[in-house]
């Protein structure tokens, strides 16, 4: 079964934002708001909508941030992380799927980035947004305008 999976990854005031993780294996394991793409769905609406029922925010989405490959499983997984900034909305989420939401300095993501659920894509976003290293989120449209 092939997996596509949609992220944000949001800086506020020198801080950035994750979810910890509540269910199943993954359980106490730090992310960025991001989830499954719904059939018919758009990969950039999926990042939003994830968001929002992740942490309560409303998101633009600006850039993206990453993007990445994975086989879990023998399962393939292809996951875009956008770089987004917040326009809305208040903490608030499903304590079933997420334990904590919560804003963190560079040194606190440090300090746990050992129990990150997607290590290597979070520090490659946080890398190029401190070079501002992002790619234009007109790429994915102009993509989709030739298929």
């Amino acid at each position: 079964m092939k997996h596509i999976v949609a992220g944000t990854f949001i800086e506020k005031d020198g801080k950035y934002l994750l979810v910890k993780e509540n269910k199943g294996k993954i359980k106490g394991k730090w992310n960025i708001p991001a989830g499954s793409v719904d059939e018919g769905e758009f990969i950039e609406e999926a990042a939003i909508r994830e968001t929002f029922e992740e942490t309560g925010y409303k998101v633009e989405i600006l850039d993206i941030g990453c993007i990445y490959n994975k086989v879990l499983n023998d399962n393939p997984i292809v996951g875009i992380v956008f770089h987004a900034r917040i326009i809305g909305g208040e903490i608030k989420y499903d304590k079933e799927e997420i334990s904590e939401v919560k804003w963190v300095t560079e040194e606190e993501l440090m300090e746990i980035k050992d129990n990150l659920r997607i290590k290597l894509p979070i520090l490659r976003c946080l890398e190029n947004l401190k070079n501002n290293n992002f790619i234009p989120l007109d790429t994915i449209i102009k993509i989709r305008e030739k298929l």
